[in-house]
């Protein structure tokens, strides 16, 4: 999860929110990737599904059967349905979708906790929130220069 927080924070760095994510394989990271949707203008560009494209793509993988995916919020809607259609065996998150819920009030997103039932039948194992006071707070340093800045959260 450190790691996948690290990423976060290079990710505000580059300019886009604070999202990363990591893929682990035996207890070794295979693969690390940040959000980019305002660096590069692409709305689906979100932490796990650059992860996803990159491991597919790039270690010529067809199933993330077997594998562990980090990150550094609670996946979305979108995200989820990455996970759960290339098989990740188990997702490990930072902050909740609350938290997020609780820095935009405006954001009436669901997480992949909301996603029981399929869940269970794909068989994905769901741990979180881990670390989650530090992932909080990598997210609201981004959210209050945002603030400052004027920006619509």
């Amino acid at each position: 999860m450190a790691q996948a927080l690290e990423v976060a924070r290079l990710a505000a760095q580059h300019g886009n929110r604070p999202f990363g994510a990591v893929l682990v394989k035996g207890g070794r990271v295979v693969a690390r990737a940040e959000n980019t949707v305002t660096s590069e203008n692409r709305i689906s560009h979100h932490a796990e599904i650059q992860l996803i494209d990159k491991a597919i793509r790039e270690l010529g993988l067809k199933s993330l059967e077997g594998y562990s995916l980090y990150t550094s919020a609670e996946p979305c809607p979108m995200c989820s349905g990455a996970i759960l259609l290339c098989n990740v065996s188990t997702v490990v998150y930072g902050a909740p979708q609350e938290y997020l819920h609780s820095l935009a009030p405006g954001y009436r997103g669901i997480g992949i906790t909301d996603m029981q039932p399929l869940l269970r039948k794909k068989r994905v194992e769901v741990r979180g929130p881990v670390l989650r006071e530090a992932a909080e707070k990598v997210l609201a340093d981004c959210w209050e220069v945002e603030k400052a800045q004027g920006n619509r959260l």
